[in-house]
């Protein structure tokens, strides 16, 4: 699968068949699914992303230097924050919850 760039994959069609490998590359990985799924919907991370967006949306409309880098230097504070005390509890508990059926091989991080 293509990994997704700045590049001649840009165009309309591979945007198309971006979904299809998507879904090959998903469909059937049901224990990464719901790893995915608890990332996406922990509320500490949801609070870091969201920033992180909020932060890369007004840097790509500054074009002043001065005023990009200590914006940068926030985004890559975020990037480098370490998981806190709680999140690891959390996702100690969800990984001891185990797999999400037959196939599934619990997820081991």
């Amino acid at each position: 699968m293509p990994i997704w760039h700045s590049n001649n994959l840009m165009d309309l069609d591979y945007a198309h068949e971006y979904f299809d490998w998507y879904g090959k590359l998903w469909t059937g990985q049901k224990d990464a699914t719901r790893f995915v799924g608890f990332i996406w919907k922990d509320q500490e991370l949801q609070g870091d992303y969201a920033q992180w967006v909020e932060l890369w949306t007004k840097l790509n409309r500054l074009k002043d230097i001065d005023k990009r880098i200590p914006l940068i230097d926030l985004a890559q504070k975020i990037e480098r924050k370490k998981p806190s005390a709680k999140f690891l509890r959390r996702l100690r508990e969800f990984i001891a919850n185990g797999p999400v059926g037959p196939e599934g091989s619990g997820l081991i991080i």
